[in-house]
């Protein structure tokens, strides 16, 4: 059977079967230990549809709970049995399910008509529930390589989608639904940080009342605060009982049971949070809540770059409209501006130089200002001055000529620019007309 194609709980039947049938009885059963110690029923032959509805998890303190930790095979009468099969006489065997010196589980078989089983039978069914733990083993595995495809596909998706995508909205949703997806979750939800860091909002939901798009909460409250202050998960078994749970959010969990709560933390810094919770009681793996962490912190890495990118286009839309104002006003002073690079060409000529110097500006532009007009020397001295000792510099009054030929008197300002390292990148020139010069003499 091992040979062939087949799923390993199909195995796992079709084995228990043959086991009951060659020691000639009738009943046999598969109990696995769970994540919360149980024995929890896995596989089962010739047992009653009603007695199965009864039959999920068996007792603490049986025969099973005594096998295990004995971790040899026992006997016991059929009345005496932990399932509820109403048999008046006949014997079981119990045997452990260990594999590696690892008890997964037991496995019974139980006759009704024979009344003692011989030792080389009660051999056979210990060897075969060795095979059985193997099987079992497999089964487990392939499970896991199930979940491990699904959250490699997902932490796939999540940075296929942060290299394809800039906006923020979309590829969280991704996120959530791909998590409940792995996870077998029903609600999930984003909680970022606003910018003041004093409250945190929902950014993305999904499975929980349209309310929680409007929902925020303050620092210090609740569960998600907890989480945020403190950068580590919560788990509520019953989020109605949890001491951190609001009433604030009671109409959020109408339907929720269990819930968990991660950060989302990117350069040593948490960002938010995220909720995942579901509809009936749930607990999470140490393997889960390695997985989940793992997203969390993917996703944060995802949410603090597009924030920042969000934050730059809004800075570059601001400077693009300040950069408009400022050249409507630098347009419209009333008083003559030139500015100079660091090679000392033109890269500013408002309209009141225009009107002074009667030289349009886009004969102006890119060039050297001694060059495009010669009566303002001094003024051009100064500019030089400036963009090469980093000093203001006040220059006049003092005499120039019109393009018109006559006389008039200027008073000029230079101020140097420098960048943020402090060196000197450009200087301006700020010169104003103040009267006509005096007669000679």
């Amino acid at each position: 059977l091992s040979a062939q194609p087949v799923a390993p709980d199909e195995l796992l039947n079709e084995a228990l079967r043959n086991l009951v049938l060659l020691l000639q009885a009738e009943v046999g059963a598969v109990f696995v230990v769970d994540e919360g110690g149980r024995l929890r029923l896995r596989a089962s032959f010739g047992i009653p549809h009603w007695a199965l509805k009864d039959l999920t998890v068996l007792s603490e303190q049986g025969m099973s709970a005594e096998t295990v930790r004995r971790r040899q095979p026992l006997v016991y009468a059929a009345d005496e049995s932990e399932m509820p099969l109403r048999l008046e006489a006949g014997q079981g065997i119990c045997a452990p399910l260990v594999y590696r010196d690892q008890v997964l589980g037991v496995v019974h078989v139980i006759s009704s008509h024979r009344y003692q089983f011989f030792p080389s039978e009660i051999n056979i069914a210990a060897t075969i529930a060795v095979y059985l733990a193997s099987l079992i083993l497999n089964a487990q595995l392939l499970v896991q390589q199930q979940i491990f495809l699904k959250e490699l596909s997902l932490l796939n998706q999540i940075s296929s989608a942060m290299e394809t995508r800039t906006e923020l909205d979309p590829v969280l949703q991704t996120f959530v639904d791909e998590t409940l997806t792995v996870m077998d979750a029903e609600a999930g939800c984003v909680f970022l940080l606003d910018p003041s860091g004093e409250r945190l909002y929902v950014r993305v939901a999904k499975g929980y009342p349209e309310g929680i798009h409007r929902f925020s909460v303050p620092m210090g409250v609740g569960i998600v605060s907890w989480v945020v202050e403190h950068g580590q998960p919560h788990f509520s078994p019953r989020l109605a009982d949890d001491p951190l749970f609001t009433q604030r959010a009671a109409f959020l969990a109408e339907k929720i049971v269990s819930n968990i709560c991660l950060p989302l933390r990117s350069a040593g810094e948490t960002i938010g949070a995220f909720n995942i919770s579901t509809h009936s009681p749930r607990t999470f793996s140490p393997d889960e809540i390695r997985f989940l962490t793992t997203i969390g912190n993917q996703a944060a890495v995802i949410i603090r770059r597009t924030l920042l990118l969000e934050e730059a286009s809004r800075q570059a839309q601001a400077e693009h409209r300040l950069r408009d104002y400022y050249e409507v006003v630098v347009e419209n002073l009333p008083v003559g501006m030139v500015a100079v690079n660091a090679d000392f060409k033109v890269v500013i000529w408002n309209s009141a130089v225009e009107r002074m110097t009667k030289v349009k500006r886009a004969e102006a532009i890119g060039r050297d200002p001694r060059e495009v007009f010669l009566p303002m020397e001094k003024g051009w001295q100064a500019l030089e001055e400036s963009l090469r000792t980093g000093e203001d510099r006040l220059v006049g009054p003092f005499e120039h000529t019109t393009p018109k030929g006559e006389r008039g008197l200027c008073e000029a300002r230079t101020i140097p620019i420098r960048d943020s390292s402090s060196k000197l990148t450009a200087a301006v020139l700020y010169v104003r007309e103040i009267g006509k010069a005096a007669d000679a003499g």
